[in-house]
């Protein structure tokens, strides 16, 4: 029966839920090897606590100021992003009073119907066929800087046309 390192581990340590537990304790019974391992495990938890008592290590002491540490270095970073982002607010609120007075949306243009017509503004133009007939494609300023795109058709045979 083949059994991780890790499962024998957990095993030891009483971590392991109920099925898997089953499964260690059956492979105890019947392979030797696991056996010899999970008892490998105890012997080096008992050199391992004995060198902690000779040294007088305090292990909850070290995972509290683990944790202290991880815990600080958890709030540098949340300071420093929050300096960031004040750091940021200033210009984000300048580009967006500049974006909401120069690139505030036209009020829609309404068709005699009521119906709402292409949104004003230049329109690029990729091509015409004026026939036979001269035309030309232009823009033309408007009052508020603003371009309207224009298509001249001449017709000999009515009026000109702007579309």
């Amino acid at each position: 029966m083949t059994v991780s390192d890790e499962t024998l581990m957990l095993f030891h340590d009483g971590e392991l839920d109920a099925e898997r537990a089953r499964a260690v304790k059956v492979g105890r019974l019947h392979h030797a090897e696991v056996t010899a391992r999970l008892e490998a495990l105890a012997l080096l938890g008992d050199a391992v606590r004995l060198w902690v008592a000779e040294t007088g290590v305090d292990t909850a002491v070290e995972r509290r100021q683990a944790a202290r540490r991880v815990g600080r270095r958890r709030a540098l970073g949340a300071g420093a992003a929050l300096f960031a982002a004040a750091l940021a607010v200033p210009g984000a609120v300048t580009a967006l009073g500049r974006a909401g007075v120069d690139n505030a949306p036209p009020d829609p243009v309404l068709s005699t119907h009521g119906e709402s017509v292409a949104a004003p503004g230049p329109v690029a133009v990729e091509a015409v066929d004026f026939g036979a007939h001269p035309g030309a494609v232009f823009q033309v300023e408007g009052a508020a800087k603003s371009e309207t795109t224009v298509v001249w058709l001449d017709d000999a045979n009515s009026d000109s046309h702007a579309l």
